[in-house]
């Protein structure tokens, strides 16, 4: 009996063991799904920007200190107008430094949520965009639709790269902003340098936006996924937009 007590006593444990383990590994697995998916959707917007907008404080813009977090841009629907036969021109944010809330999350205060905001849609008479040689299309004020205010959904419900500070505690020298914008350079060794976000008063001269996400691998209940961060990458060159 005692012996059998001890194999049983064995038995239990390496089940609920393999339970908690299958638990987190699940959890580990539908973060990776997630943020990848997350990924693919922003550079898939991105990769429609006809222009990136300039920065500001109103509602539905995003800030000139937060363009590593937040990417407003315009892009051409689908809708084409009978009467000019052009596309009818979308105005669209991502803005990460949404708050995030869970009452069973024990870290919810250290994240922040990603969310696609759209505005109301403007029609291009034809002489919306005109391009000029620089970095950004001249943009007629009568085309420039509203700031997008109304929510088109989550992208990412946890991230933790929302400021412009490290990507973790454990490599405080690594910084990760979830944009990161890039020109292109043939003196550099991979094609492209760094180039600035928006500000006040012009939109970034980015030809490409990288995406970098990084996200809990651990679940919102206690206990369930692996303590570390996961990243994910992906780029969208923005081949739309005028020059």
């Amino acid at each position: 009996m005692l012996i059998l007590g001890f194999i049983l006593a064995g038995i239990v444990t390496t089940s609920v063991n393999s339970q908690r383990l299958g638990a987190r590994d699940r959890e580990s697995a539908q973060a990776v799904r997630d943020a990848q998916t997350a990924a693919y959707r922003m550079t898939a917007e991105l990769r429609q920007a006809i222009a990136i907008m300039p920065t500001g404080a109103a509602a539905g813009m995003c800030a000139s200190t937060n363009t590593a977090s937040c990417i407003d841009f315009l892009i051409r629907t689908r809708t084409i107008d009978p009467t000019t036969n052009n596309h009818w021109i979308r105005r669209v944010r991502i803005d990460c430094t949404q708050p995030y809330v869970a009452a069973n999350d024990q870290y919810a205060s250290s994240y922040r949520s990603c969310v696609q905001y759209v505005g109301t849609d403007v029609a291009d008479s034809g002489s919306c965009f005109q391009s000029n040689g620089t970095a950004q299309p001249t943009i007629v004020a009568a085309c420039v639709p509203a700031p997008a205010t109304v929510s088109s959904g989550v992208l990412v419900a946890r991230d933790m790269n929302w400021t412009t500070g490290t990507c973790s505690a454990v490599d405080s020298a690594y910084t990760c902003p979830i944009f990161a914008y890039r020109k292109s350079d043939p003196t550099m060794a991979t094609g492209w340098s760094t180039t600035t976000g928006s500000t006040d008063t012009a939109g970034s001269p980015a030809e490409r936006v990288n995406v970098m996400l990084q996200v809990p691998s651990r679940g919102e209940a206690p206990g369930l996924g692996a303590r570390y961060a996961l990243l994910v990458q992906d780029a969208a060159q923005l081949r739309n937009v005028l020059r």
